[in-house]
């Protein structure tokens, strides 16, 4: 019987966190996989990898963001970034070697509240970031902060959106923050955008506007002969 409870014990401590659904603010990220939640489970639509860049006074630190879309089972798009290939140059003597503070995001979409985020730990990396935050002020941006920034040598796991999206382009932006001062460049990347109608269906569109129109033109008609009368 004690045998049985520290087995069960031991499950629940090792289980994976559920994705966190976003709220304004702080939103604490414990990791995940793909076994713990097979929603996430699915095929890659694009995949593509950017540099990055800053630097201060003493030294340049370079790395590469990894940018990806995900159609998972369930027939929409999750999008996922990975900080990866990072390295730092010393230019001058004085001051700690840069690192990265946080992975942020911005123009995603119509907004990122309750959405679902954390990091996969079941893939390539060594840690994901601790929190999300969202900006009250600006609900389509979000920052992946890393309590513990990511050194040279270092990479994070993939973090991830999961969203009902069921079309997207590069329409987001991203730029790398780091625990310092600088920030990086702003570039590009994945996010969920209002899906353009099928010829179909602006056929049936125009053609209920037309019915509309027909009848309350009938309707301003009915009303013009009886007030005649």
């Amino acid at each position: 019987m004690l045998l049985r409870i520290m087995v069960v014990a031991a499950t629940l401590i090792a289980s994976p966190a559920a994705a966190t659904t976003l709220v304004a603010g702080s939103n604490s990220l414990e990791g995940t996989t793909g076994a713990a939640e097979p929603k996430l489970n699915g095929v890659v639509q694009q995949d593509t990898v950017d540099p990055f860049s800053l630097s201060d006074g003493h030294g340049t630190l370079n790395a590469s963001v990894q940018s990806r879309v995900v159609l998972s089972v369930d027939g929409t798009y999750d999008f996922y970034w990975r900080v990866r290939d990072i390295t730092y140059v010393a230019t001058a003597p004085g001051g700690p070697p840069l690192s990265i503070g946080a992975l942020r995001l911005g123009a995603f979409g119509s907004g990122v509240l309750g959405v679902n985020a954390n990091y996969q730990t079941d893939g390539l990396g060594d840690r994901g970031p601790d929190s999300a935050y969202v900006f009250p002020d600006s609900l389509t941006s979000i920052n992946f902060r890393f309590s513990t920034p990511l050194a040279a040598g270092e990479s994070s796991y993939f973090m991830f959106l999961d969203t009902d999206a069921t079309s997207y382009a590069r329409t987001a932006v991203l730029d790398l923050s780091a625990s310092g001062a600088p920030i990086s460049q702003l570039r590009s990347t994945f996010g969920p955008v209002a899906a353009v109608p099928e010829p179909a269906t602006w056929a049936l569109m125009i053609s209920g506007f037309g019915a509309v129109g027909a009848a309350l033109r009938r309707q301003r008609r009915g009303r013009a002969q009886a007030s005649a009368r």
